[in-house]
């Protein structure tokens, strides 16, 4: 056992595989680093793009109705058919 190389064990492993193994091999980190690039660059172009990149402005959302319970008010046809 003294002489076992994994680099060799994993090289002839490779190199006896089959050639669609050998490029999903070779691409899958390939595409990984420049899908991470992309995603990255992709972003610092938005927010230099935008005059304001620190500061975002949040608006309310139209209808929001502000209840100080935590149960849901009921309409009126509601509020009608639970009395009966």
């Amino acid at each position: 056992m003294d002489d076992y190389n994994f680099l060799a064990d994993l090289l002839d492993t490779f190199q006896s595989s089959s050639d669609y193994i050998k490029t999903v091999i070779i691409l899958t980190p390939t595409v990984f680093v420049l899908g991470i690039i992309h995603l990255l660059t992709r972003h610092r172009r938005r927010s230099a793009d935008r005059a304001d990149a620190d500061f975002i402005a949040l608006t309310p959302v139209d209808g929001h109705i502000e209840q100080t319970d935590r149960q849901p008010r009921l309409t009126l046809d509601q509020a009608e058919k639970t009395e009966r």
